[in-house]
């Protein structure tokens, strides 16, 4: 009688040693799926990052226009672009990005610009974890422009001033 009930409490800590030790692979798969999945994420803003940055240097000398399609990981959903030349505190009489009554403010936007940060390029929802600096462009009166990302591309309309890049949304036909 005692062998048998020896042989089931085996069979019980041999079970409970299965579980612990399935539990602990299926959670050492999670974290290293994760971390691939972030660092893969990482790689795409930075190339995200210099692709820009070349487009928009190449273009600002030569005085052309051209269009630029740009593939952007799908968590963002538009491109913003500040001027850092102009000031983000407009004169009082007309609404800057930075008033908080502005519909497209955006905290974050606002501090880097205020702030004369070396970041001019912004992805949103949620801010990339890669600071993008493109050097000088011209966006407008306002000093900003955000552009929509569609299907993972945003198409952007560049044109050389000599000494910056004007950027706009390229028009769709």
């Amino acid at each position: 009688m005692k062998s048998k009930k020896g042989q089931i409490m085996g069979q019980v800590f041999i079970y409970i040693m299965s579980a612990l030790i399935f539990a602990l692979v299926m959670i050492y798969g999670y974290k290293a799926i994760s971390d691939f999945i972030a660092r893969a994420d990482q790689v795409s803003e930075i190339e995200l990052s210099t692709d820009l940055k070349t487009s928009i240097s190449t273009i600002a000398s030569s005085q052309d226009v051209k269009q630029k399609s740009i593939t952007v990981p799908n968590k963002f959903k538009e491109m913003c672009f500040v001027d850092l030349e102009i000031d983000p505190n407009p004169p009082t009489g007309s609404k800057g990005l930075c008033d908080p009554t502005h519909e497209d403010y955006n905290l974050v936007i606002c501090n880097f610009w205020k702030s004369g940060a070396e970041q001019n390029v912004f992805l949103l929802p949620k801010p990339s974890d890669i600071k993008i600096f493109v050097g000088k462009i011209a966006v407008g009166s306002e000093g900003y422009i955000c552009i929509p990302i569609s299907n993972g591309k945003v198409k952007l309309r560049l044109e050389g001033l000599g000494d910056r890049t004007s950027i706009s949304e390229w028009p769709e036909v």
